[in-house]
This record gives structure tokens, C-alpha cells and sequence, in this order.
């Protein structure tokens, strides 16, 4: 039997309101929010669809635009496919712009299933310095930085910074070359935010509370030493 389009929409609805990871999604939206990471309405969250999967054209939910996170709900999310196209019919919800971004990332990284996107203080003072060009901003090589996944402090990483842009479009084609290149998963926009993903919203909010403590070590040394952070 052919289960009706309509049917099969609203199941995807409440499997996705009644998933873990939506309420999760949402728990760390909060916390972000009680640090002042995602002041007014900024930042967004999504998560890749269920119906996704073995080859299915990939679709997602994210945030609807203007929301203060701080008190983002399961109710609050759009069901989008391909290039901001909604899932459902009857849905009149604005998401953000920056959509683009969430769905180039699933498009990408078949490995992630939740993009997290946060305004983090320190962050971004640091993708302000040496501002105007794509670089990789050298990360501290201490012990927190296994928390993105590396078996050891002694590494020689850094995070991709892109000039930021009111054309999503623009910047995801910034970002097409560089995907094979990332080895930790997530970007900066400079001056901007984080974009961070993983497995499980546990992974995204890991790789987003780590790399702000990164962060705020070379705010702290570049203060104390009154020298510029390294940039390539």
C-alpha cells in the first residue's frame, strides 16, 4: 500500500518533535544562549532528515528565522529540501539565509548529521585578525584540542576563516574547493560566527565549547605577549 505524501509528512514531523536529538539540539541552544553566544536572534541549528538516508535526496531541519534561541522549541524547526525548497506544502516560516551553509555542509560531510552555528565572543575576535581572505588561524596545540578529535595535544592544526558576506551563495562557493581540505569540522567566518558539526548533537556542541576555549587561550596570549595570532 501507498502510504499518501501528506502521511508520510506528518510522520517525518513527529518522528523529528519526538527524536532525542531534537530535544538536544535544543537544550544546547539554550546553554549557548545563557553564554551570550547567540545574542538577539543570531545562530541557527539543524539537523540532517531521517528520510535522508540510502541515497534519498537529502533534506534537513533547521531553525525558522528570528527566533531567540535562548527559548528554541522542537516546534520551531522547517523541514527544508534542495536549495531552500520546503518539505511541506502548507509550511510559511521564513528560515534563514544561511540555510545554504547547513545544506552545503550535509552536501559535503556525509558524516554530519547536526550544524551548529553560534556567534562565540572570543571566536570572533579572532577571525577579525589579519581580516580579508580565506587563511587557516593556527589553534594552540594543548590538551583540549583532542576534543575535536585528534588521540593527542601534539598537533599542528588550525581552523579555515572566510571573509564573511551577505551572499550565502557566495560563500558556499568560497567553500567548494575547501572541503577536502578541513581536518577539524567546522569554519569561521570572519567577524561573523562558527559553523561546527558532528555525529550527535553531543559531537557538535563538543567541537563548539572546545574550539571557543581554544580560542580564548590566544586571545589571552596574543594580550599577554602583545604580538598578532599566526595566521597562513
Amino acid at each position: 500500500m501507498t502510504v499518501p505524501l501528506h502521511l508520510r509528512r506528518s510522520w517525518q514531523s513527529f518522528v523529528f518533535k519526538h527524536s532525542y536529538f531534537a530535544e538536544d539540539i535544543c537544550r544546547d541552544a539554550h546553554a549557548f544562549a545563557q553564554r551570550g553566544w547567540l545574542l538577539g536572534t543570531s545562530g541557527n541549528f539543524s539537523i540532517r532528515s531521517t528520510d535522508s538516508k540510502g541515497g534519498h535526496e537529502s533534506t534537513y531541519w533547521v531553525s525558522a528565522s528570528g527566533l531567540d534561541k535562548g527559548r528554541l522549541s522542537v516546534e520551531d524547526f522547517i523541514h527544508l529540501g534542495a536549495g531552500l525548497r520546503y518539505a511541506h506544502q502548507n509550511e510559511t516560516r521564513k528560515p534563514s539565509d544561511e540555510s545554504l551553509v547547513h545544506e552545503a555542509i550535509y552536501h559535503h560531510v556525509k558524516t554530519a548529521q547536526v550544524v551548529y552555528h553560534v556567534h562565540p565572543p572570543y571566536g570572533t575576535w579572532m577571525s577579525r585578525q589579519q581580516a580579508g581572505q580565506v587563511r587557516v588561524l593556527a589553534l594552540p596545540a594543548i590538551e583540549m584540542i583532542k576534543g575535536l578529535g585528534f588521540n593527542t595535544h601534539d598537533v599542528e592544526v588550525g581552523l579555515v576563516v572566510l571573509p564573511n558576506t551577505q551572499s550565502m551563495q557566495d560563500l558556499c562557493t568560497v567553500l567548494a574547493p575547501l572541503w577536502s581540505t578541513l581536518r577539524i569540522p567546522a569554519f569561521f567566518i570572519e567577524g561573523h560566527g562558527l559553523y561546527a558539526w558532528g555525529a550527535t548533537p553531543q559531537d557538535a556542541r563538543r567541537h563548539v565549547e572546545v574550539l571557543e576555549f581554544l580560542f580564548q587561550q590566544q586571545v589571552w596570549d596574543t594580550l599577554a605577549k602583545g604580538v598578532p595570532p599566526r595566521a597562513d
